[in-house]
């Protein structure tokens, strides 16, 4: 059951992490590097869910 809460939680959760990083990205380039070091960690966690299911 665990498992399953985590699934819902999960995708809420990115979506604010990455709304934040649009709002950073405005104020200065660093933050752009940021989100898309986010990107490329969602892209892993995404992969290894695949592999799970």
């Amino acid at each position: 059951m665990g498992n399953t809460s985590f699934g819902h939680e999960s995708p809420t959760r990115t979506r604010k992490i990455l709304a934040l990083a649009i709002v950073k990205s405005r104020q200065g380039g660093l933050a752009v590097l940021l989100s898309f070091g986010l990107a490329n960690k969602i892209k892993l966690l995404l992969k290894s869910h695949e592999k799970i299911f």
